[in-house]
């Protein structure tokens, strides 16, 4: 039981060092549009909520290193971007500064749908995996 929790607590640790957001509390619409300049990849969304865990999952998966805000602790930021960007999804993507939308339009726009499908076939093929292609390199 003690190797458990031990096991957890290492694994809650590199998650939040790694993985989480430099923002804890509530950030002004400036140091926000300066984050997501500064940042490749930004995705903006609750922690609590399956679709934000599942596409921190998945961008984990395929090797490509994001920073995020949490919504929960950010309140304002759910307004700013609804109103600026005309989006009421969540969560939403950010790469290089340009807004890319909500986890749909981003697995569209990086073909993450295709990916999955081509993963599928090579694993039971049992041939490696390229992630070459989400090489993300901004301006």
């Amino acid at each position: 039981m003690i190797i458990i929790t031990l096991l957890i607590l290492i694994t809650n640790i590199i998650y939040t060092r790694f993985y989480t957001d430099d923002f804890k509390k509530d950030i002004t619409v400036e140091e926000f549009n300066n984050y997501i300049k500064t940042n490749k990849i930004v995705i903006v969304g609750s922690k609590t909520c399956p679709d934000f865990k599942r596409l921190k999952k998945v961008l984990s998966y395929i090797n490509l290193q994001f920073k995020e805000i949490d919504l929960n602790s950010n309140l304002n930021m759910r307004q700013h971007i609804s109103l600026t960007y005309n989006n009421k999804e969540f969560p939403v993507v950010f790469v290089c500064g340009e807004y890319i939308g909500d986890y749909h339009d981003f697995y569209k726009r990086y073909h993450l749908d295709t990916f999955f499908t081509d993963m599928l076939y090579k694993t039971l093929a049992l041939r490696p995996v390229n992630f070459s292609r989400f090489n993300i390199v901004c301006g």
